[in-house]
């Protein structure tokens, strides 16, 4: 034992190889001049067996994944949109005006998307906010969607909303505006709206016929909130918690919306005849009058729109009509005339109607 060379430990360290023969092929991963590890970085594997193999290219991956995805994070953060300064100013203002409280909304998967803009330093570019869109070019906000966000508050022509000028789609749908009316402005700055979805909203007071200055529109939805029963009585209903169209505007509509496609007005006040001029009305796609307060002789015309999809004219207890003989190109989808005064029988060539899905007659 004493001044002899000590024993190695079983097992000794790995670095010391000296003296030691290398197992057949094992100098292979050191020819090219390589370290070991270098094979991950380049991708390159070699093996002693099919199981080491396999371990090494899966564990190579993951850094091959990470240097793509900070390479991606990058490139978009380098290519991000950037808003305008006093278009984001403008939303924080909007957002500020409004509280938000979860029973303002009725869907149950609502949420508050305004909690999330913020002007801070690494926040302060609203084109990557929460239910807005930009221009990928100028910058400037084309889209703000902000259905089911719990919104509570009034809207009025003072709204720094009506700041963003170059909106083309405008969706507040389903939150709850305390019963305030439909702003006059918003028919003089946002020409450019190709899509209103005010529905659902606690809007109340007549709609103001500046929205007829809307000629890009191809969808406007003011369907009045749903918590309303289809069948409420507009006498004794609170005037003051009633959206109401008149039938001069409602005429208007159709002459000057010629781009409009959807046309929702469930529970919209509008307490008379169906202007005939709606037979010419020859873009519409989907015309929803649900609970209207309708009367008088529906326009059989409609029924021949070439492009009409969905008719829905449920609850109008004083709306007559009756179906006529329809032709095989029609592209019905859906017929609803429940709960109304039509009469008649229901014509044979309804079964010609290869797309329509659902049909809900009320014949007497």
């Amino acid at each position: 034992m004493g001044g002899g060379t000590p024993m190695p430990k079983k097992g000794g360290t790995k670095s010391s190889r000296a003296g030691h023969k290398p197992k057949k092929g094992g100098t292979k991963s050191s020819s090219a001049g390589h370290k070991p590890e270098d094979h991950h970085k380049m991708g390159v594997v070699h093996h002693r067996g099919s199981g080491k193999r396999f371990r090494r290219e899966v564990t190579s991956r993951p850094r091959l994944c990470t240097y793509l995805s900070t390479l991606s994070a990058r490139y978009s953060w380098r290519n991000q949109t950037i808003g305008h300064a006093d278009e984001c100013s403008a939303l924080m203002q909007f957002k500020q005006s409004f509280t938000t409280s979860k029973s303002a909304s009725l869907d149950p998967f609502a949420y508050p998307k305004v909690a999330s803009w913020m002007q801070e330093r690494t926040r302060r570019n609203c084109c990557s906010w929460d239910g807005v869109e930009c221009n990928e070019e100028t910058g400037y906000v084309i889209c703000l969607n902000l259905n089911s966000s719990c919104l509570y508050g009034s809207l009025n022509s003072s709204s720094s909303l009506f700041q963003l000028v170059h909106l083309q789609k405008l969706d507040l749908s389903d939150n709850h505006f305390n019963f305030s009316k439909i702003p006059s402005r918003l028919g003089h700055n946002l020409t450019g709206l190709t899509l209103l979805n005010l529905s659902q909203s606690s809007f109340s007071g007549q709609i103001p016929s500046e929205i007829l200055y809307l000629s890009k529109l191809s969808t406007l939805d003011l369907s009045a909130t749903s918590f309303l029963d289809m069948t409420f009585d507009y006498d004794h209903f609170s005037s003051s918690k009633i959206l109401e169209l008149t039938n001069a505007n409602l005429r208007s509509i159709v002459q000057n919306l010629t781009n409009i496609q959807q046309l929702h007005l469930n529970k919209v006040h509008i307490l008379s005849t169906l202007p005939d001029i709606f037979a010419n009305a020859t873009s519409l796609k989907a015309l929803y009058l649900q609970s209207c307060g309708l009367s008088g002789e529906f326009p059989v015309g409609i029924f021949q729109l070439p492009n009409l999809e969905v008719l829905d004219l449920m609850y109008n207890e004083d709306l007559t009509g009756y179906f006529p003989e329809f032709n095989k190109s029609s592209p019905f989808k859906k017929l609803n005339v429940a709960r109304t005064n039509f009469s008649g029988h229901v014509p044979a060539s309804i079964g010609d109607l290869s797309s329509l899905r659902v049909l809900e007659p009320r014949i007497m």
